[in-house]
């Protein structure tokens, strides 16, 4: 009596294996404009000029008498910049100077620094030796990171601004913490690129890291920007 053979599916008849699912770019990019928004709420919050028209006694006055002591911080800043829409200079109200500029600091540029630098930096990776894990990776990595830095700035401002220190103290402070988060950040950035993508020493030492270190030195610079705007709205908070 002999054996049956057994039976070999054939190719066709053997299911496939889904394909990995790859991973979202939009999602950590819509993040990015979710802190970048409530990065531009803390600096027009924190906005000095709005902060010195809200000491002015007659409008304190106002808010005193007419509002509940638990809203007057709110109605106060609320009142500080109708009052800056009604100051005009040359080119338009002092309001919306003041947060034409804001926009621009808060948002505008540190949405375009990653933007920009996951734009040309991949490329460029890509065309000088290729990258392990694809222009994805190069993507959600600056979008992540983007993240990680402002959110750490946004708490660092609001616990330094408010804190009971003197100003001379919070001014120093966001002097030094800032940047450095800035000068981390960067870090975490290269390390990242640098083992996720497979870039090899070579490219590290004479490429990618010259790069990333004169924009590391530009970020640090640009974050004195809102240190000043902090530190400028903690001095008039106590005059």
């Amino acid at each position: 009596m002999t054996t049956p053979a057994p039976v070999v599916p054939s190719p066709a008849a053997v299911p496939t294996p889904p394909a990995p699912s790859k991973p979202s770019v939009f999602l950590p990019w819509f993040l990015v404009c979710v802190v970048l928004a409530l990065s531009l709420g803390v600096h027009v919050v924190m906005d000095p000029l709005s902060e010195m028209l809200e000491r002015i006694d007659l409008l304190k006055n106002l808010v005193s008498t007419a509002f509940p002591e638990h809203f007057q911080g709110i109605v106060g800043e609320f009142l500080s910049w109708l009052i800056a829409l009604g100051i005009q200079t040359p080119y338009g109200s002092v309001a919306g100077f003041i947060f034409s500029g804001v926009i621009m600091l808060a948002v505008v540029r540190p949405f375009l620094a990653s933007f920009l630098g996951a734009a040309f930096g991949h490329p460029l990776l890509f065309l000088t030796g290729g990258t392990d894990q694809g222009w994805r990776y190069t993507w959600r990595a600056f979008a992540f990171n983007r993240i990680a830095v402002e959110l750490a700035s946004i708490l660092c401002f609001i616990c330094v601004a408010y804190s009971p220190l003197k100003p001379a103290w919070q001014i120093l402070i966001l002097f030094f913490v800032v940047p450095g988060i800035r000068l981390i950040g960067m870090g975490a950035l290269l390390a990242q690129i640098v083992k996720g993508q497979g870039i090899g020493f070579f490219r590290t030492f004479f490429l990618v890291g010259p790069v990333f270190a004169l924009f590391t030195v530009a970020s640090m610079l640009m974050s004195f920007l809102s240190v000043i705007w902090v530190g400028l709205w903690c001095i008039a908070r106590i005059h």
